[in-house]
C-alpha cells in the first residue's frame, strides 16, 4: 500500500505571499466555508456584486483538477 497522496500544493510565494496561502489552503479544507463559497459563486448576482468568489471558486476547482491528477 504505497498509495501516493496529492495535495493541493496552493500558490507561488511571491514573496509575502505566504501568509495569504496558508489561509486559502485552510478555507479549502474546512467543508462548511468551502460549500458556501462554491454554492455563492454559483449565482450570477455574487460575481458581479463580490468577484472575489468567483476567483476563488475558480482556484479552487484548480486545486481538484490538480488533486484528481
Amino acid at each position: 500500500m504505497n498509495e501516493i497522496i496529492k495535495h493541493p500544493v496552493g500558490i507561488g510565494n511571491l514573496g509575502n505571499t505566504c501568509f495569504l496561502n496558508c489561509c486559502l489552503q485552510i478555507i479549502y479544507q474546512c467543508p462548511i466555508i468551502f460549500d458556501i463559497i462554491k454554492d455563492n459563486a454559483k449565482r450570477n448576482s455574487l460575481n458581479t456584486a463580490c468577484p472575489e468568489l468567483l476567483v476563488l471558486k475558480n482556484l479552487y476547482k484548480l486545486w481538484d483538477t490538480n488533486h484528481k491528477n
